[in-house]
Protein backbone atom coordinates (compact mmCIF):
# COMPACT_ATOMS: atom_id res chain seq x y z
CA UNK A 1 0.00 0.00 0.00
CA UNK A 2 1.70 3.63 -0.82
CA UNK A 3 0.72 6.50 1.31
CA UNK A 4 -0.76 9.75 -0.50
CA UNK A 5 1.29 12.89 -0.94
CA UNK A 6 -0.12 15.41 1.47
CA UNK A 7 -1.61 16.98 -2.10
CA UNK A 8 -3.50 14.21 -3.35
CA UNK A 9 -4.63 14.04 -0.20
CA UNK A 10 -6.14 17.75 -0.14
CA UNK A 11 -7.73 17.35 -3.22
CA UNK A 12 -9.52 14.00 -2.00
CA UNK A 13 -10.62 16.11 0.67
CA UNK A 14 -11.73 18.89 -1.50
CA UNK A 15 -13.40 16.41 -3.73
CA UNK A 16 -15.18 14.92 -1.02
CA UNK A 17 -16.93 17.93 0.86
CA UNK A 18 -17.88 19.55 -2.38
CA UNK A 19 -19.79 15.72 -3.18
CA UNK A 20 -21.44 16.16 0.17
CA UNK A 21 -22.80 19.63 -0.81
CA UNK A 22 -24.65 18.36 -3.82
CA UNK A 23 -24.01 14.43 -3.51
CA UNK A 24 -25.80 12.61 -6.28
CA UNK A 25 -25.39 9.09 -7.44
CA UNK A 26 -24.03 9.85 -10.72
CA UNK A 27 -21.27 12.26 -8.91
CA UNK A 28 -20.29 9.23 -7.10
CA UNK A 29 -17.28 8.33 -9.78
CA UNK A 30 -15.77 11.73 -8.95
CA UNK A 31 -14.52 10.43 -5.61
CA UNK A 32 -15.00 6.66 -5.96
CA UNK A 33 -13.61 4.22 -8.34
CA UNK A 34 -15.26 1.14 -10.15
CA UNK A 35 -13.51 -1.28 -7.61
CA UNK A 36 -15.07 0.48 -4.49
CA UNK A 37 -16.22 -1.68 -1.44
CA UNK A 38 -18.51 -0.20 1.00
CA UNK A 39 -18.50 -1.27 4.28
CA UNK A 40 -20.75 -0.36 6.87
CA UNK A 41 -22.50 -1.87 9.63
CA UNK A 42 -26.14 -3.89 9.50
CA UNK A 43 -25.46 -4.13 5.84
CA UNK A 44 -23.89 -6.01 3.30
CA UNK A 45 -20.98 -4.50 1.64
CA UNK A 46 -21.26 -2.62 -1.19
CA UNK A 47 -19.23 -3.85 -4.12
CA UNK A 48 -18.07 -1.61 -6.85
CA UNK A 49 -19.33 1.85 -8.26
CA UNK A 50 -22.53 0.38 -9.61
CA UNK A 51 -24.00 -0.95 -6.43
CA UNK A 52 -23.02 2.08 -4.71
CA UNK A 53 -24.42 4.01 -7.15
CA UNK A 54 -27.98 1.95 -6.97
CA UNK A 55 -27.91 1.97 -3.10
CA UNK A 56 -27.21 5.52 -2.66
CA UNK A 57 -30.37 6.06 -5.40
CA UNK A 58 -32.60 4.12 -3.05
CA UNK A 59 -31.18 6.49 -0.37
CA UNK A 60 -31.47 9.54 -1.68
CA UNK A 61 -35.03 9.01 -3.03
CA UNK A 62 -35.84 8.60 0.57
CA UNK A 63 -33.94 11.50 2.01
CA UNK A 64 -33.58 13.76 -1.15
CA UNK A 65 -32.27 16.88 1.03
CA UNK A 66 -28.90 14.28 2.67
CA UNK A 67 -26.38 16.96 2.71
CA UNK A 68 -23.05 16.45 4.69
CA UNK A 69 -20.39 19.11 5.84
CA UNK A 70 -17.17 17.85 6.66
CA UNK A 71 -15.62 19.98 9.93
CA UNK A 72 -12.04 18.51 10.06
Amino acid sequence: MTVPKPEEVARFVAAFQDYWNRPSPERMGEILTEDVVLIQPLSEPLVGLQAAQEEFGRLFAWLPDLRAQVDH
